[in-house]
Order: C-alpha cells, then structure tokens, then sequence
C-alpha cells in the first residue's frame, strides 16, 4: 500500500531536471555542504565514454610465469617443462631455476 502512496506523490510532484550543456567546462568542481551531492561533468568529446579500448595485446594467451626477483638483479623461477625420450616417452619435469646476468 505504501508502495501505490510514494508512486503517486512522485507523479504529483515535478522531477528535478538539470542540464550538463550549462555546466562551464573550465570552472573547477565547486564544493556543497555535507547534506548536498555535487556533481562535476564533462563534454569533451573524448571523454565521451569513460571505457577505454585495452591497449593490443593486453590479454594474449601467454604460459603461466612463475618468477621472483632475488639476489639484487638475479631471478628464481620455476617452470615445467616435457621431454621426449627414446621409445615415444614422455619425461615431465619441474625445474627450479636461479638465475643472474653477467
């Protein structure tokens, strides 16, 4: 019932309309008082849509890496890694790497 109430008096009363095409875009964002809701907007036409395209080859599928930096410039990493051997075996190995540059 109070549902039918609040949808009728918001029928009656008029909405508050605004309009970004008043809004400066140079004037800096005014402050409110900690009742008020202020809100800053823009026209520029690239800032159109606040989704950027991801820059090419963000998301490649790559093999997992798991390395960490040790000893200053030196890495620690450990990788898998599959062999073939004599026969059609497979030998699967998990190697621990340490490694530093000349």
């Amino acid at each position: 019932m109070s549902m039918v109430a609040v949808l009728m008096l918001q029928a009656a009363l008029p909405g508050m309309g605004f309009d970004l095409h008043a809004v400066d875009p140079q004037a800096p964002c005014k402050t409110g008082t900690s009742e008020e809701i202020v809100v800053c907007g823009s026209r520029h036409e690239d800032e159109k849509y606040r989704l950027r395209p991801l820059p090419p080859g963000a998301y490649e599928i790559r093999p997992p890496v798991a390395r960490i930096g040790v000893l200053g410039d030196g890495n620690l990493s450990v990788e898998g890694e599959t062999h073939a051997l004599a026969g059609g075996v497979s030998s699967n190995r998990l190697m621990l790497r340490l490694t530093k540059p000349f």
